[in-house]
């Protein structure tokens, strides 16, 4: 009914030891008929199906009555791009997928959908052939738009909580140079190194290695690390920073109050700006009467984020400069042996930043498609997030392998997530890892393994887990934890092998070291251009054959 990120509010009711065992008896049953859903969509349909049906709804204008506020005249602003975006992370890519598995469930029973989903999204999936309870759908939407406005009263009155201690506090304002947005702990770095190595922070910093002091900012609470001798790391909850006039907090406060008071004109006039878009409103308010000075030179956004954030418009505006970058090559799609191309994701449909960092000319080649023009851009090559080096405990032999993999997931995340081609699942996950552990085994070379992601995580598929626990004691396999830098252990081995098609043997290229695509199966097509010059080797004597000629130069 509820996109996951609102009905997970409601799990305090598994509590309750009488309802435990009869939500958690729904829920399993739900499962099985959405992954049988899945299976009579891929049978019927074709595996594609839900990807292209994403791709239209993502293309879709959500009608709104509401006007730009005054502050935010003479931006670049685009409501209907902004609508967009913001709705396809919340009902598209919503965690766990709650979108998908509820249209699954519907494929597999033909019951009515019963969703939070507003017109223009009703209307198109009645045209794939859903069953659609209008009254229900369009209620269940405007419940969903009271829920964003109440999260976004709450948001701005912490913000204006918080404004007023640190104004009593008196505490100054430092300017920043450049701010870094959606990172976690494990990818904020301890030292800063001036020498290349793809390091986010490395790439990003250039740009200032000529002043005496250089301070950058992100929001994980953390204490101030020193990254250099004039380079420091501090810790900022809001990237527009507190406002430092009484007056202008009292603004804010009237802003809002006056947004509390027209909620019920707003919401029955479909002004979605003032109701479901009042965080990014109250804060792109914020930072219009924000002093110049007090905004961070950059503001950097990864290639995970969907929604443009309104204040960034404001940013833009006075001078700060928006960039997005990626930190990875792999979000392309892949060309089976076939020469089918499955088109690139729904959720790269609305980008529409001023600057973008790519990695390569390929790359902007992809995605220049699906940018909102006029656009800025530069080349970075590869940019990694994880910065953390081979620890010491590791003393890695003379005969080395590295290899990257993509974990499987287990089956009932992998069908709610319904990727457009059926590759990364364990039977052709586990021979890509079986096979290099055969040709290593057989001629005395260590394999060095860096998932991914986690495989120890729930998310995992038991079968992949189960199997790299077997080969963890090996005497030739080193498990490498997640976080370290893949530049450092690449740097640190003979040669690397990848599974198609992740990044990193574009590290590789600019360390100059031996690396590959391995696929077992034969599915992807050899002259598929997104390897971007790298070898793909199909089976395991190929593969016995290439690293036996690369080991030994």
């Amino acid at each position: 009914m509820f996109p996951y990120y609102i009905s997970r509010n409601f799990k305090f009711f598994l509590r309750i030891p009488f309802l435990k065992k009869s939500l958690s008896k729904i829920a399993r049953k739900n499962t099985r008929l959405y992954m049988r859903g899945y299976e009579k969509t891929k049978n019927k349909l074709g595996v594609d199906f839900l990807n292209q049906l994403f791709i239209e709804l993502s293309k879709i204008n959500i009608k709104s009555n509401s006007k730009s506020e005054n502050f935010l005249n003479k931006t670049n602003f685009n409501l209907n791009y902004s609508l967009r975006q913001f709705v396809v992370s919340r009902l598209l890519y919503c965690n766990k997928f709650s979108l998908q598995r509820v249209l699954f469930k519907a494929i597999k029973d033909g019951e009515t959908l019963t969703y939070a989903l507003p017109w223009e999204y009703i209307i198109k999936l009645e045209k794939n052939g859903f069953k659609v309870n209008h009254f229900s759908c369009l209620t269940l939407w405007r419940i969903l738009i009271l829920f964003e406005f109440l999260n976004g009263v709450k948001e701005a009155v912490s913000y204006i909580i918080r404004n007023i201690f640190n104004k009593l506090k008196k505490e100054n304002i430092k300017k920043c140079d450049a701010y870094f947005l959606g990172l976690s702990l494990e990818k904020l770095p301890i030292k800063f190194q001036r020498e290349s190595n793809c390091q986010c922070f490395n790439y990003f910093g250039g740009k200032f290695y000529s002043q005496k002091k250089i301070l950058f900012k992100h929001d994980i609470n953390i204490k101030q690390r020193k990254l250099d001798h004039n380079m420091t790391l501090e810790y900022q909850r809001y990237p527009f920073g507190y406002l430092s006039s009484w007056l202008d907090i009292f603004n804010s406060v009237y802003f809002l109050f006056s947004q509390i008071i027209y909620f019920p004109i707003n919401i029955f006039s479909n002004k979605l700006t003032s109701t479901f878009l009042l965080s990014e409103l109250f804060f792109a308010k914020v930072c219009s009467m924000q002093k110049k000075k007090f905004l961070a030179k950059s503001y950097l956004f990864h290639n995970a984020f969907i929604f443009r954030p309104i204040w960034t418009f404001i940013a833009e505006k006075k001078r700060s400069e928006i960039i997005f970058y990626y930190y990875s090559a792999n979000d392309m799609t892949m060309k089976n042996k076939n020469g089918i191309i499955p088109p690139i994701s729904f959720r790269y449909r609305n980008l529409n930043w001023p600057n973008y960092v790519f990695w390569n000319k390929y790359q902007l080649k992809i995605y220049k498609n699906f940018i909102e023009k006029p656009f800025s851009y530069s080349l970075s090559g590869p940019i990694c997030l994880h910065n953390k080096e081979l620890s010491e405990n590791f003393k890695l032999p003379n005969r080395t392998i590295s290899v990257f993999d993509v974990p499987p997931v287990r089956d009932s995340m992998y069908k709610s997530i319904s990727p457009p081609i059926e590759h990364y699942v364990p039977k052709n996950c586990l021979p890509f890892l079986r096979d290099i552990l055969f040709v290593c085994e057989e001629n005395n070379i260590t394999l060095c393994f860096k998932s991914k992601s986690d495989f120890k995580t729930n998310k995992a598929h038991p079968s992949y887990k189960k199997f790299i626990e077997s080969i963890a004691d090996k005497s030739n396999v080193l498990i490498i934890p997640n976080e370290t830098s893949p530049y450092d252990l690449i740097k640190k081995t003979n040669i690397s092998i990848a599974m198609p098609f992740t990044s990193t043997p574009l590290i590789s290229k600019v360390l100059k070291k031996p690396s590959c695509y391995y696929d077992s199966s034969g599915f992807v097509n050899k002259n598929d251009e997104a390897a971007q010059g790298v070898e793909i080797i199909v089976g395991l004597k190929q593969l016995n054959n290439w690293v036996l000629n690369q080991i030994s130069l």
